[in-house]
């Protein structure tokens, strides 16, 4: 048995009720797969800096990338997995006010889906949103023969300070818009090497 350590970084990328992990070998690597991904921004993305402890005897297997993926494979050469940093991110093409929000789910589902239910600070930009269906079934009516109603609501969180949101090539447009990528990603990602004691 020949043991070797390793640093790994993988991604989570969530997107409501789903979720993608996998590692990536760079952010070139990570930043072209995201640019041919068909989720829909803005979404949750975790990028996770760990260190394996390799046993280099034993042939590594390399699984494809499942989009949607809940299983984890396990590599046969991972003798073992320290958990390290873990750093969030949200990746939007731009950032969202309550009224684009309105405007999006007029648009898609013409209503506000009770948006407005909650008071919204309109000077604030919005984390994250997402569509809850709520089926109810009531007495059938001309509109409704069967009696199954859909409400709609939304799910909705101003952004904080210590969010940090960027676009897909990893340019940082909140809490600053800097053009360029969040030193909490270049600190993360200059940290390739690792001494097990």
């Amino acid at each position: 048995m020949n043991l070797v350590s390793k640093v790994i970084f993988g991604y989570n990328i969530n997107v409501g009720r789903f979720s993608e992990t996998s590692n990536f070998e760079s952010l070139d690597e990570l930043k072209k797969y995201l640019k041919t991904t068909q989720y829909e921004k803005p979404y949750n993305l975790k990028i996770s800096r760990d260190i394996q402890i390799i046993d280099t005897d034993i042939k590594p297997v390399k699984y494809p990338r499942l989009a949607f993926s809940v299983n984890n494979f396990p590599d046969p050469s991972v003798r073992a997995e320290i958990n390290g940093e873990r750093l969030d991110l949200i990746v939007s093409d731009k950032l969202y006010y309550p009224e684009d929000i309105r405007k999006i789910l007029l648009k898609k589902y013409k209503s506000h889906c009770n948006f407005d239910s909650v008071p919204h600070d309109e000077g604030k930009p919005i984390r994250f949103f997402e569509v809850i269906n709520h089926q109810l079934i009531g007495v059938p009516t001309p509109k409704f023969n069967d009696g199954r109603y859909i409400l709609r609501s939304v799910r909705c969180f101003p952004l904080m300070d210590k969010d940090i949101v960027v676009d897909e090539n990893f340019n940082q447009i909140w809490p600053k818009k800097t053009g360029k990528m969040p030193d909490e990603l270049t600190s993360l990602m200059a940290k390739t090497k690792e001494i097990i004691r």
